[in-house]
């Protein structure tokens, strides 16, 4: 438990310092910085419009779906180094309310 806390903690303060980070950026140089990201949008825009690449992410999405339902069925099918497990309740067993 306590190193799920300490995980928590660490992304929450990296969390923080990013935020501050960005926060003295903006308020110290906002032209570059917001030239910088306007830059960015417009480069992943100019590539979402091309045909291949959305083809290519498109095929990705589809080759994973895919593959996970795969996995699924695998999971869900029986085979023959399957192990059943029948429970049954203990007769002798009181319950103590």
């Amino acid at each position: 438990m306590s190193l799920i806390l300490l995980l928590i903690f660490w992304l929450l303060l990296a969390t923080v310092f990013i935020y501050c980070v960005v926060h003295l950026i903006c308020t110290n140089y906002p032209v570059p910085f917001w030239t910088f990201v306007d830059r960015i949008c417009r480069r992943f825009h100019f590539l979402a419009r091309q045909e291949e690449l959305r083809n290519f992410v498109q095929d990705l999405i589809d080759i994973s779906v895919y593959a996970g339902l795969e996995e699924e069925e695998e999971a869900t099918t029986p085979s023959a180094e399957s192990v059943v497990i029948t429970v049954y309740q203990n007769p002798s067993y009181q319950n103590s309310n």
